[in-house]
């Protein structure tokens, strides 16, 4: 039984230790899983998964040649109880593997079959027969966690909320109604006859229903409308239905969020409430968020309730859900469906597998033509047996087909992001530039299809004093539009439906459909392009500060823009709100009037402040964007950097970027002079390197802090995670001094695709998207690909 076994095979073999990452969930060059036909084959030496042409590839080329092969098998009785079994308890909090958290495990019931094979064509069966080195690794990746599942762990955490600052010095009010400790409780408000979703005020006791949900469930508002009114009500309310004598959900009108109330227990005991024996009776708000994670209302948009024909094959491929992970399927749908990226990594499968390193698993060239082939060849368009009403739930749709489910791709592009690591929603146009910038980063001298993508931003700014100009261009991969609402084409039915509604009490409002404005895209492009005014610009000409004229064109049109509708704006309590406004796109869009040509005849150029030099000039902030961060009271510094880290593309930009990192330990920091990085002190680097930090990192983390040892050192700390990519980049050959190569076109668009967001909230919600397909739309939602009825 064993004689195939050779003292080779024997040295070779490995144990997993706790650390060790076991890829026993999909093959690392294709999307088979143990669950597929022909399972698993995962290697006892370096514990990578493959499929059973793809394992013994890697063996010719590693010369490991001994796998643990894995089968999976649905129980019949997964699906066809015989005795009800009772419910598994449902997840109360956004975590997994932890007490009240997702199971994550999948809940069908699985026959697990394992063998030892020896490559090319040698199987043993799987037993305590065989030599104890081989079965103890065996062992070990059967019992182990894989690598996808640890790291889902790690990710999916709930958020924690903020102590109140109201919290610590509430002053509750003398005399205060007593609340009846088990319920029948009600609004105040007497024409309100809500009994569930009630708020206690936590200085008056008034209880109040709380808001409107965006899909019309939900209270009428009467809580923060009694906080609003200016009576005795308070900053801090505590949902009724949700204490315990673990704590309760307790908001905060000012802070305009869910947070911590230490002194809970004496704040509700001033009513008459004893923590300690109230027992929850409604759902909190994480296990409501959490329920709309699971069953979200897609309306429209998602095409939800219609009968759409189920769609398959070739580049008609769905993708699981892997958790809030909507955002990257909608991203990667898109750019995996456009030309340049099917040549660069569909076309070229066969050629990069057959050159992969040793470690396809964390190799993003390789996951990238895994999963262009996964996406465009159809292997995996194929009918869902037997769909399971659950998973449903979890992926916001009907599934129609089995679909990939590409976790080595989301790990590898997210682990050295502070947010994309996570298994929170996240922004797709924030996702769509970050991978960008990954494949940016790996197709450095080669054919990158980011190119088709990228262009150059023209800005004039003119003085209106001296009459001089300034040029500037800038590369983006996506052009950021503003939504002019005063150009709605329909100002006239969205004002009556507001006069309609404000004459409404609270309970009766949104009955009628809503009426939203409705923008057409050439509108925001005109905004684009519009003369902005540009407050406190210091112009050389005229050696004084003045207002200067600034316009925005296009230096060149990439073969594919793509273009971002800021639909979240900040609003005057610096919070964001998203607008409930539709967006009319043309089927062609003609941009060829947003041409920029440059400095014209007869105009003359503003004197540049900064001296000249032979050397490349580091990236300088705008002054037009620092001018306008400034002029709404930001500190210079933070206004600067904010502008360098968007890349100068947009004050409105900079600003969200500001209220993203107002909490970064180095946001005051000034910016290190640009000789910084050429010289650094050599004790400083002997003494990082002498605490443990290898002599590279040490040489650039003080090149990043202007050779200040103490911030070095937090730099360092604070950038453990993201190293592997910040010396990539430090690495890189140097920029030329000319803008690179890049298509050049005449300005005429065919929608393609757009992706949307469903959802009021910016953490929240979920994305679908519509690409159009042999002159055809198709709606990819996870993994439902049907034929569009809305477009």
């Amino acid at each position: 039984m064993t004689s195939q076994i050779t003292q080779q095979h024997m040295t070779q073999v490995k144990v997993p230790n706790p650390n060790s990452n076991v890829y026993k969930d999909e093959c690392a060059f294709s999307f088979q899983t143990p669950e597929l036909e022909g399972g698993l084959y995962i290697s006892l030496v370096d514990f990578q998964g493959f499929a059973k042409k793809y394992a013994d590839i890697h063996a010719m080329k590693t010369g490991h040649s001994i796998f643990l092969h894995y089968t999976r098998t649905l129980k019949e009785s997964s699906h066809h109880h015989e005795v009800q079994e009772p419910p598994l308890k449902k997840p109360t909090i956004l975590a997994i593997g932890v007490e009240g958290g997702f199971k994550g495990e999948d809940e069908k019931q699985y026959d697990d079959k394992y063998e030892l094979y020896i490559s090319p064509d040698k199987y043993v069966p799987w037993s305590s027969d065989l030599p104890t080195q081989i079965y103890l690794s065996g062992e070990g990746i059967i019992k182990a966690e894989s690598a996808a599942r640890k790291t889902d762990v790690s990710a999916w955490v709930a958020e924690h909320h903020i102590t109140s600052k109201h919290a610590e010095n509430l002053k509750q009010i003398p005399n205060p109604p007593k609340i009846p400790q088990s319920g029948g409780w009600r609004c105040h408000n007497k024409d309100c006859d809500k009994t569930e979703n009630l708020w206690l005020n936590l200085i008056d006791g008034v209880i109040g229903c709380g808001r409107r949900n965006y899909d019309g469930s939900g209270g009428n508002g009467h809580a923060e409308q009694h906080y609003k009114s200016g009576g005795t009500g308070g900053p801090l309310s505590v949902k009724l239905g949700s204490i315990h004598a673990g704590g309760a959900d307790v908001y905060s009108y000012p802070e305009d969020d869910m947070v911590d109330d230490p002194h809970l227990a004496k704040h509700i005991a001033h009513f008459g409430l004893v923590l300690a024996d109230m027992v929850k009776t409604e759902k909190s708000m994480a296990e409501l968020e959490l329920d709309q994670n699971l069953s979200f209302d897609l309306s429209k948009i998602s095409e939800s309730g219609k009968e759409l024909t189920p769609l398959y094959g070739p580049g008609l491929t769905g993708i699981a859900n892997l958790g809030n992970s909507c955002y990257m399927s909608s991203v990667v749908q898109v750019l995996f469906s456009l030309k340049a990226f099917k040549e660069r990594y569909y076309d070229r499968y066969n050629e990069v597998v057959d050159h992969a390193n040793a470690s396809p698993s964390t190799d993003l060239e390789v996951q990238l033509v895994k999963l262009a082939e996964g996406l465009n060849s159809g292997r995996y368009s194929t009918p869902i047996s037997d769909a399971d009403p659950e998973d449903s739930k979890k992926e916001f749709a009907v599934a129609t087909q089995n679909g990939i489910a590409p976790r080595m791709f989301k790990q590898l592009v997210g682990k050295d992001h502070p947010e994309f690591k996570t298994m929170k929603q996240q922004d797709a146009m924030e996702y769509y530039q970050h991978i960008l910038q990954q494949i940016e980063r790996l197709e450095r001298g080669k054919s990158d299809p980011t190119k088709a993508l990228t262009f150059t931003v023209e800005e004039k700014i003119k003085c209106p004093v001296s009459q001089m100009v300034k040029y500037t261009q800038r590369p983006d991969n996506v052009l950021s539009l503003n939504v002019p609402l005063e150009f709605a084409t329909n100002l006239a039915e969205v004002e009556a439906y507001k006069k309609e509604q404000d004459g409404k009490e609270e309970k009766d409002k949104d009955k009628t459909e809503k009426v939203r404005p409705s923008v057409a895209l050439e509108a925001c492009i005109h905004s684009f392009a519009a003369t902005e005014e540009i407050e406190n610009f210091y112009s050389e000409g005229a050696k004084s500060r003045v207002t200067a004229l600034k316009n925005n064109h296009l230096a060149t049109f990439p073969d594919v823009l793509c273009i971002n509708i800021k639909r979240f704006v900040i609003t005057p309590q610096y919070t964001l709100k998203k607008l409930n406004v539709l967006i009319q796109a043309p089927d062609v869009l003609d941009l060829s009037d947003l041409r920029g040509h440059g400095i014209q005849a007869g105009e003359k150029e503003l004197p540049s402040s900064s001296s000249s030099s032979s050397t490349p000039a580091a990236p300088q902030p705008s002054e037009a964007i620092v001018s306008t961060l400034m002029g709404m009271g930001f500190p210079l510094i933070r206004c600067q950097k904010a502008a360098l880290a968007v890349k100068n593309s947009s004050a409105d930009d900079a600003m969200n970027w500001l209220f993203e990192h107002m909490e970064d330990k180095d946001i005051d920091t000034p910016i290190p002079a640009a000789s910084a990085a050429t010289a650094v002190d050599e004790s400083s680097v002997e003494m990082l390197c002498g605490m443990g930090f290898p002599r590279s990192h040490a040489v650039l983390a003080l090149s990043k802090t202007d050779g200040n040892m103490e911030r070095a050192t937090d730099w360092l700390f604070s950038h453990a995670d993201q190293m592997d990519t910040l010396m990539a980049d430090a690495n890189a050959p140097p920029s030329s001094s000319s803008p690179p190569s890049l298509p050049d076109g005449p300005g005429r668009y065919q929608l393609k695709a757009f992706i949307t967001h469903l959802g009021t909230s910016a953490t929240s919600g979920h994305y679908v998207c519509h690409i159009l397909k042999d002159g055809k739309w198709v709606l990819f939602n996870d993994r439902k690909v049907a034929a569009s009825q809305e477009t």
